[in-house]
């Protein structure tokens, strides 16, 4: 759910699921991981409740210019931690590039997000989820990344689109914070019971998947590096509050069929395209 308690922090939750392969002498065990948006709750405020049409109006999905073309030089992923910083923060240039000038014509507040490649906790976020429910989180607070290296490494490999893939789901986060609809969906899901909070969290989630789709269609990347980055997408499972592994490939391939962020609106998607 969006919204938790953790000890005496007020916690917002975004989670996906993701499935991952450990590679053991010679056998392939599929193991669950998911990838969280973890931070403080909303303190805004907002006259009268908050509607799924609020968050459908939202800038950040609202018609407008759509993201630009933008060059993504990426060295090969170096599985060791320095290499794999690298990396991760080339991508971010890239994802930089795309997302400024998107949220600038919009009107709303740029900020470049952190990444780190450690176990990595903060107090705003108020604890690290363990690899079997993450394999990479999201912290407003602090507008962290979290990709630890030694998960992103049993599952991804050096296989560049899958990090790449994992990096722009988080980053899509990042720009619903920016946005506001980070918080208002914390606050929506306050209001709901337990089946409308998960349904709440399955649209921020596959928006997420269809932000990064976004990235993916607009960054110069090599066809090789997309496909990875397509099959990274696949591999996941269903999951009451992250959506179906069906709707999870959906979003991903709505947002990367157009470099428009308005392809992203699942906040009035249809039930079954969100289920």
């Amino acid at each position: 759910m969006i919204a938790a308690v953790m000890v005496i922090l007020a916690v917002s939750v975004f989670s996906i699921g993701a499935v991952g392969r450990i590679v053991n002498g010679g056998e392939t065990t599929v193991v669950r991981g998911q990838a969280f948006a973890v931070g403080e709750q909303s303190t805004r405020s907002r006259s009268g409740a908050v509607t799924l049409d609020d968050l459908a109006a939202n800038k950040l999905v609202a018609e407008g210019a759509p993201a630009p073309r933008v060059d993504c030089p990426l060295p090969a992923v170096d599985t060791t931690e320095p290499g794999l910083l690298a990396f991760y923060q080339a991508a971010l240039t890239c994802l930089n590039a795309t997302w400024q000038p998107v949220l600038v014509a919009r009107g709303l507040p740029f900020t470049v997000p952190r990444v780190t490649v450690t176990e990595w906790s903060s107090a705003r976020c108020g604890f690290t989820p363990d690899e079997d429910e993450a394999l990479a989180f999201y912290c407003p607070g602090d507008r962290m990344i979290a990709m630890p290296r030694d998960r992103m490494v049993r599952t991804a490999d050096d296989n560049a689109g899958y990090h790449l893939a994992v990096l722009a789901h988080e980053y899509g986060h990042h720009l619903q914070l920016l946005s506001g609809l980070l918080e208002d969906a914390a606050l929506l899901e306050a209001d709901l019971d337990e089946a409308g909070a998960a349904e709440v969290s399955r649209r921020a989630e596959l928006q997420a998947n269809c932000l990064a789709g976004v990235f993916l269609a607009a960054a110069a990347l090599t066809p090789e590096l997309v496909d990875d980055a397509d099959s990274s997408f696949a591999d996941t499972i269903s999951s009451d509050s992250h959506g179906s592994a069906k709707n999870q490939v959906h979003w991903a391939a709505a947002g990367k069929q157009t470099t428009a962020p308005a392809a992203c609106d699942t906040w009035s998607a249809p039930d079954h395209e969100v289920d």
